[in-house]
């Protein structure tokens, strides 16, 4: 699906005033709570990947930043040394 496709959803959206009248009916965040109960295992594994990886992508910015061409404006640490020991 294309970014024009995506938009033009999008658009019938803003253009229908009827969808910001609707209200979530009681009841529904117990319904889906119940629903996803048998994949919570599942559900924290996939969270925790998704924030370690996030951790990691940060952590390799932060060591590219630091030790790459830019470390002449930031003193180089002990950051540097153990990130290159470490990857």
């Amino acid at each position: 699906m294309g970014t024009a496709a995506i938009m033009g959803s999008m658009r019938s959206f803003m253009q229908d005033a009827s969808a910001v009248k609707q209200q979530v009916k009681p009841g529904s965040a117990k319904r889906v709570l119940r629903f996803a109960a048998p994949y919570a295992g599942l559900l924290a594994v996939f969270l925790s990947v998704v924030i370690l990886g996030a951790g990691i992508g940060i952590v390799k910015l932060i060591e590219q930043w630091r030790c790459g061409p830019y470390r002449k404006y930031v003193p180089v640490m002990l950051f540097c040394q153990v990130m290159k020991n470490i990857w």
